[in-house]
């Protein structure tokens, strides 16, 4: 269970579903953060994140 404040990273989070609901869970004072080893999702998940409006998730590349 995620706690409203508590910061979540998923690895290999492919195109970020699973980091928006954690990101809902963690709520405002929360964090989501996705991790992925390919540049196209990472970039997918970051513009569905701008067009959704959701300010408390970050994606990032990494092997």
């Amino acid at each position: 269970n995620i706690q409203e404040g508590e910061v979540v990273v998923d690895l290999g989070s492919g195109a970020g579903i699973d980091v928006f609901l954690a990101a809902y869970q963690a709520g405002a004072r929360g964090r989501a953060i996705g991790i992925d080893m390919t540049p196209g999702m990472v970039e997918r998940a970051g513009r569905a994140a701008e067009k959704s409006g959701i300010t408390n998730v970050e994606f990032h590349k990494a092997l």
